[in-house]
């Protein structure tokens, strides 16, 4: 590294460095060696970074078929998790590739084109290289806040399907080895994918141990958005389940064999159980992670450390969010992975989009590689007036995880799909059949009016039909209302405000979920505005309110 040397008489007043004029910091003294070793720690470090995480995203978690992926369409066929991960060591490497560049930037470039600048100019550096440090320290501190919000999460994770909190909810057994309490669609089987894979592969291997059951009886895990969930004073993040066992429930204390309850606490811990409430004294005894608590003679309250869930027990194949039982399939379902949606051609309830629908599916854990071939079958169920749809793509070699069904959709259509996997070793799985409506409509929206929050001061826009214009402080932080109407819940959305007829509006305030009521984000200066709300359903269909005028004086 080079440093600048001394002005002249720094030696002198310093004590050392030799004769006036000379660089005192290149005598070979311990600091110069401690700044040098320094410097070379840092770039050593940066390097293995870069290193180390442009291995893991090019060869440890390269896609399955090859290449260097994943672009475009290549996207799809990978799971959703290696996805993720590939992401994060992504951000790292670029992180860790900019903060070399500013570094050098800093304590090599910078000084070298000073000195150069200066030795041309016949000039100091000091007060060049001060101001030059400065600039480079803003361009680091952005480097990092642009780091920083790439990793917050946002519209991504609900697009995959995930609510949110990123949970998943927990599909019905398709080998029967599992019951869910609520069933599909109640709401209260949520839990992070690490917690879904735990159950599964439990419920598996405790189906191959006693194939004449009893079955795993999964209760209540999380809601979707990790809200209070009454009467639980937990269930919040998605790693808590109560878990009975059907038609006979051995996790009771009057269960007189108690060796199956132990046998059972035994197996969760293997899987990643690292708490289970349950008042069994047997249990308590034999298992270290079983610990009595009030209320739990009846059933199993499993905690999971998603660190200990095995990766390596097979795969956990699931139908894609969208396309799981029960769910609303819309636009965005249509047409290869990777492009945007291609428009309707006859109107919201019209034509379905061209480009096919695509049936997607995904796994949970380790797959990379498993797959070997699919067959994806499609089946329209019969209404008055409709001819049958049927499809079956027959045994498709490829390891994607998409496929195309051409055919003609209409918006309300209910349709039953079902994909089976053939792994490398012979094995099988498949989703079962996944039940989906078409909805190709847009939500209805209303705009209800803006007011003050929480104190009623202030007089709002016509409190059930937005009609009017709302007059708010100069400075305040209004509260929108709205009103969602539609059989799709709404997935995400947001508050546009912009000057009367201008063409384009800023964003106030956005989110994901059911809100139907939202602050703004920012103080309101004095003047006349206008408001909307726009919101996407679970289909991916979007809409907005009209707007609604807002004087803030």
């Amino acid at each position: 590294m080079d440093l600048p040397a001394e002005p002249e008489g720094a030696a002198a007043r310093g004590g050392q460095g030799g004769e006036a004029g000379q660089p005192a910091a290149r005598d070979g003294g311990w600091r110069t060696w401690w700044v040098l070793g320094l410097h070379a720690l840092v770039i050593a470090h940066l390097c293995a970074e870069i290193a180390y995480t442009g291995t893991m995203v090019l060869v440890v978690l390269a896609p399955p078929d090859g290449g260097i992926g994943p672009l475009g369409a290549r996207a799809r066929a990978i799971p959703w998790e290696e996805m993720v991960t590939r992401r994060m060591y992504a951000l790292e490497c670029w992180v860790a590739t900019a903060g070399l560049a500013v570094y050098l930037a800093v304590t090599e470039i910078g000084p070298r084109l000073w000195r150069a600048r200066d030795a041309r100019r016949g000039a100091g550096s000091s007060a060049a290289g001060a101001g030059g440090a400065g600039v480079l320290a803003v361009l680091l501190v952005l480097a990092l806040a642009m780091a920083a919000g790439a990793q917050q999460p946002g519209g991504a994770a609900a697009g995959d399907g995930l609510s949110p909190a990123g949970f998943i909810e927990m599909p019905p057994a398709t080998d029967g080895s599992y019951t869910l309490a609520s069933g599909p669609g109640s709401g209260r089987h949520w839990g992070r994918p690490e917690t879904i894979r735990f159950l599964i592969l439990a419920a598996r291997e405790w189906a191959r141990r006693h194939p004449d059951g009893p079955r795993l009886h999964i209760g209540d895990i999380s809601r979707p958005d990790g809200g209070p969930f009454p009467p639980h004073k937990t269930h919040r993040d998605g790693l808590a389940i109560d878990l009975f066992t059907r038609p006979r429930n051995i996790c009771h204390v009057d269960w007189p064999e108690q060796n199956l309850t132990i046998e059972l606490a035994e197996l969760l811990e293997e899987l990643g159980a690292r708490q289970i409430l349950y008042n069994g004294e047997q249990a308590g005894q034999a298992v270290r992670i079983v610990e009595p608590y009030p209320k739990h003679d009846d059933h199993f309250h499993v905690v999971v450390d998603p660190r200990r869930v095995p990766a390596a027990l097979g795969p956990v194949l699931m139908a894609a969010p969208a396309l799981k039982d029960g769910g609303a399939v819309g636009p965005a379902a249509f047409g290869p992975p990777g492009q945007r949606p291609p428009r309707a051609a006859g109107g919201p309830a019209g034509a379905a989009p061209a480009g096919g629908l695509r049936l997607e599916w995904r796994y949970l854990g380790e797959a990379s590689g498993w797959q070997q071939s699919y067959r994806v079958e499609l089946e329209a169920v019969a209404t008055a007036g409709e001819g049958a749809l049927r499809f079956d793509s027959d045994e498709v070699r490829s390891r994607r995880t998409w496929h195309l069904v051409e055919g003609e959709f209409r918006h309300g259509m209910r349709l039953r799909w079902r994909v089976e996997v053939t792994g490398v070793d012979g094995s099988r799985q498949d989703t079962g059949w996944q039940a989906v409506r078409l909805d190709f409509e847009p939500p209805r929206l209303s705009a209800l009016g803006a007011r003050l929050p929480e104190d009623g001061s202030g007089e709002g826009a016509g409190a059930g039909d937005g009609a009017g214009a709302a007059v708010l402080p100069a400075g305040s932080r209004p509260e929108f209302r709205w009103r969602y109407q539609d059989e799709a819940p709404q997935r995400s959305w947001r508050i546009e405000l912009r000057r009367p007829r201008a063409r384009r509006g800023a964003v106030l305030a956005q989110g994901l979920g059911a809100a139907e009521r939202a602050r703004s984000e920012h103080p309101l200066p004095p003047g006349t505005y206008e408001w909307r709300v726009a919101a996407t359903d679970a289909a991916g269909n979007e809409a907005s309110s009209d707007w609604v005028r807002l004087e803030v004086r």
